[in-house]
């Protein structure tokens, strides 16, 4: 270790003289000094059930001293939403001995991130003896406990690519956030020709799959109540195996591949436990556009009629035949509240929470966010940049036609949304959104998507 550098006033400073992977020193010719020694490099905290700290400091020639630590957590904006701080204090001239901290991730702010560790040394006055050098030394070390413990269940090869699964209910942007990450050259989505394709045959899910193994089968036991929903029981090691062999024979040649399959939101915590080492995206809408959005799917293409002998369109959740009602309105509003209770339920086995107005506002930063996490790297030495897309949480006030955006982008594979040519499905009416909000709105607030009506 370097011969520590004497500096006359170093008060509460990030200067050092040395710092290691795990170790910084700091050096002082007045022991009544302070030290700060800032680890500046933020954590992710990704879907990690306990944060754990752990701090030791050896102190040389200094008899009497302080010693500081405190977490500070950011949110997405890099944003300070909390602190957590504790103290030690040392009266003999010995080794400072190592504490340790730990915080649960339920304590931790619902919109942290990431945190980082800022760690420091106070010496007391009657400790000062006259032209010595005083130094200390830093130790640290910060560890994620995290649910993602590989065992017996990993349904990802090791021969695999990274692995990115994007989840969430049908019309809030799964599609869109497949796309973008799919225009990148490092992600592919080899479960079907469209980079949306969702790979139901993958997946086994009822009635779009040739092969009902393993999500048909689940859905048979309950003769179809149950909706495509799993639960985390039936992430067996059979089904395990199964998946990991489907993923052995996919074709594509990019280091991350993605799956987007928004059944897949009624089945998170299965999903975690199958797949430990995925990047899980969730992805959000707020509730108004994304209803008027689903009631296209309830129209017949030809005709521009109301489809009502289609009781039923999207994924089926659980206990779904006793949501159908005669005012389709009010059945997607219930599809919404049941598929997004599911995001907030098991968030924090996501590794992000993706609403769709923000990603229309900043698709280069989620796109590089989840990439670099993917990646297992906190900053990628490359980046993607992309416009601003259109958000078309509007499009419930002016109507729109019916055909989709999905559509539309599989014709033109171009972002860029253009203007409807005539309207085909009318607007909402001040009382058919009064009543999705009435079942929406606490849910929204929980997800802090909840906007002010525009009507």
């Amino acid at each position: 270790m370097p011969k520590p550098f004497i500096h006359s006033n170093l008060s509460w400073s990030s200067e050092y003289t040395y710092q290691g992977k795990e170790s910084m020193m700091l050096a002082t010719n007045s022991p009544s000094d302070s030290f700060l020694a800032s680890i500046s490099n933020k954590i992710p905290l990704g879907n990690v059930q306990e944060i754990r700290a752990k701090v030791g400091v050896h102190v040389a020639k200094i008899i009497n001293g302080e010693l500081s630590a405190r977490l500070n957590f950011f949110d997405v904006n890099n944003k300070l939403v909390g602190q957590l701080n504790w103290f030690s204090t040392n009266k003999t001239n010995s080794r400072w001995q190592p504490y340790e901290i730990c915080k649960s991730r339920s304590e931790v702010p619902a919109t942290a991130c990431s945190y980082s560790i800022l760690v420091g040394f106070r010496s007391n006055k009657n400790s000062q003896v006259e032209g010595t050098a005083y130094f200390v030394q830093l130790d640290y070390s910060i560890a994620d406990i995290s649910p993602r413990q590989l065992g017996k269940i990993d349904a990802q090869p090791k021969s695999c690519s990274k692995l990115i699964l994007i989840v969430g209910l049908q019309k809030s942007g799964t599609s869109l956030i497949a796309r973008l990450l799919s225009h990148t050259p490092i992600v592919s989505n080899p479960f079907g020709i469209d980079p949306a394709a969702e790979g139901h045959d993958f997946w086994g899910n009822p009635p779009m799959a040739k092969n009902d193994y393993p999500a048909g089968k689940i859905y048979d036991r309950s003769n179809g109540r149950n909706g495509h929903e799993i639960d985390p029981e039936d992430a067996t090691p059979e089904v395990a195996e199964v998946l990991s062999s489907r993923l052995e024979q996919l074709k594509y040649s990019t280091p991350i591949i993605l799956n987007k399959n928004p059944h897949n939101v009624l089945r998170i915590q299965w999903l975690r436990a199958l797949f430990p080492r995925a990047v899980i995206v969730g992805v959000v809408r707020r509730s108004v556009p994304c209803v008027f959005s689903l009631t296209k799917k309830l129209m017949f293409r030809s005709s521009r009629q109301p489809n009502w002998k289609a009781d039923w369109w999207g994924m089926r959740v659980r206990g779904w035949e006793d949501l159908i009602r005669e005012d389709k309105i009010l059945q997607n509003s219930l599809l919404w509240q049941a598929a997004n209770q599911k995001l907030l339920e098991n968030k924090d086995c996501l590794d992000f929470l993706v609403p769709y107005h923000d990603l229309c506002a900043d698709p280069s930063y989620w796109v590089n966010a989840i990439l670099a996490k993917a990646l297992n790297n906190d900053s990628l030495d490359l980046s993607f940049n992309f416009d601003s897309l259109t958000c078309l949480d509007d499009e419930y006030l002016q109507g729109a036609e019916l055909t989709s955006n999905n559509d539309q982008y599989k014709s033109e594979q171009d972002f860029k949304v253009s203007q409807a040519k005539q309207i085909e499905l009318p607007p909402l009416d001040v009382r058919q959104i009064e009543m999705i909000q009435s079942v929406t709105k606490e849910l929204e607030i929980a997800l802090e998507i909840a906007e002010q009506s525009k009507v």
